[in-house]
């Protein structure tokens, strides 16, 4: 998604000469946290955890997500293909950041790597343009 909205500065990072990581969208989108799991936290006004503290944005997410975001990911999860999408994909939203801290910092947690070659060809009418990329 990050790719998609700023193709020009997604260009420099991939173009830039240094180790990458890319985390797809098909494996972030395996994970969902719903208010299922944000309630099992039992946050209160008293609660000093860290998570509590994000608890407002959280809810927000899981309200927000699944009507605006989540359709178009779950495009790329089609229903019998190669990765599913988190049962939780329609009413919760999908962690990207921490999915992809934890591959990084856990790869052996993540059954699967593939290795790709990246492009993002210059937009003929100039930036931005439709989001595509080989």
């Amino acid at each position: 998604l990050n790719f998609r909205s700023d193709r020009m500065s997604a260009r420099q990072i991939i173009q830039a000469d240094v180790p990458k990581t890319i985390i797809p969208i098909q494996t972030c989108a395996q994970v969902a946290i719903t208010s299922e799991h944000l309630e099992s936290f039992g946050c209160s006004a008293e609660s000093d955890l860290a998570v509590c503290a994000l608890m407002s944005k959280m809810r927000q997410q899981v309200t927000l997500m699944p009507l605006f975001v989540n359709p178009s990911v779950k495009e790329r999860l089609p229903p019998g293909g190669r990765w599913t999408a988190s049962p939780g994909i329609d009413r919760g939203f999908v962690p990207w950041d921490l999915v992809a801290l934890l591959a990084v910092s856990h790869p052996r947690e993540f059954s699967e790597w593939e290795y790709h070659r990246v492009s993002f060809p210059e937009c003929a009418g100039g930036e931005p343009c439709d989001g595509t990329m080989r």
